[in-house]
Parts: structure tokens; C-alpha cells; sequence
């Protein structure tokens, strides 16, 4: 035998060997292009398709009520309606339109009459009250002969020929 034959019949034994190894490569690489390619194709069983829910849906549960939170009563006082300030006539005295010795005389008190006093001058000098005779009607007294059931400050300050505050009322 040749060197050549030698050769041969080992390069002979190293291709077989090289094509089987080669073979096998391919094999395997086939087999795994096989396996994603069934994942690829469509299965021989169907797969269920989704249907589409009915028109009629199931609402949930309406939610519980719950008791109402508890207001805390808040109680007002009312407001107390101040009480009117009387005054009684030390003297005699004249009723007149404006607060002033040379104003026209509207009516005349007795000693001792009671009215009820509505305002006075800011010098307080002078007392506007409501006439006893006409309550709807006021005149002004000189504050030197009166005695108030209440305080003179208390009294709001009214210009004279102004008309006379608001007397406050209470109301049921």
C-alpha cells in the first residue's frame, strides 16, 4: 500500500467522520427548526375563539347604605331684645319739636308721667322721646328733669329734625 492509499483511507475514514458530524449538525438543527415551526403552524385542534359577552350585563350589588352622620344641634340663644328705656317727669314739663327752649310745643307731661326715651343729643342735654299721647309721634325733653330707667349712654345720639331710630321689637 501506498503512502497515497494510507492517506486516502484515512482521509477516507476523517470525511466519513466529518460528513457524520455534519449530518448530526443538520439533524439537529432541523429538528429544532421543526419544533418552532409547529408552534408557528396552526394545531390540528381548534382553539377556542372568544365569544362575545350577551347585552345583558350583571350589575353589582347596589352599596349598602350607610346611617346618616350625626349633625351636631348647634343652639342660638336668641338675641335678647333690649328693653326700653322709660323715663319719668321730675316737673312739668313741655314736649317740644326740636331740642331747644325756643322750639314749638308739641304736648305737656305731668309730674311723675312715665314715656319711653328713643334718643338723645350728643351733648346729652336733651331726650327725644315718644309722646304718651301719640305713640307714632316724638318730642324732646330737657334731660335735666328726667329719671331713666336705664343708662343715658345706652341711648343712640339722633340729630335733631332726624327722624327717631328704629325702636327694636320682639317678634314671636
Amino acid at each position: 500500500m501506498s503512502q497515497r492509499t494510507g492517506e486516502v483511507k484515512q482521509n477516507g475514514k476523517r470525511g466519513k467522520s466529518m460528513n457524520l458530524r455534519a449530518s448530526i449538525t443538520v439533524l439537529a438543527v432541523g429538528f429544532t427548526l421543526a419544533c418552532q415551526i409547529t408552534n408557528l403552524l396552526p394545531s390540528a385542534t381548534p382553539t377556542p375563539t372568544p365569544t362575545r359577552a350577551s347585552a345583558t350585563r350583571t350589575l353589582p350589588p347596589p352599596p349598602i347604605p350607610r346611617p346618616p352622620t350625626p349633625v351636631p344641634q348647634v343652639v342660638v340663644p336668641p338675641t335678647p331684645v333690649p328693653e326700653p328705656i322709660m323715663g319719668t317727669a321730675r316737673e312739668n314739663l313741655r314736649v317740644r319739636a326740636l331740642p331747644s327752649t325756643s322750639a314749638a310745643i308739641l304736648d305737656r307731661l305731668n309730674k311723675g308721667d312715665q314715656f319711653q326715651v328713643v334718643g338723645r343729643t350728643a351733648a346729652r342735654d336733651w331726650l327725644q322721646i315718644r309722646l304718651p299721647t301719640n305713640p307714632s309721634a316724638h318730642g324732646w325733653v330737657s334731660a335735666e328733669f328726667v329719671d331713666l330707667t336705664g343708662s343715658l349712654d345706652a341711648l343712640p345720639i339722633v340729630q335733631p329734625g332726624a327722624p327717631p331710630p328704629p325702636t327694636p321689637r320682639r317678634y314671636p
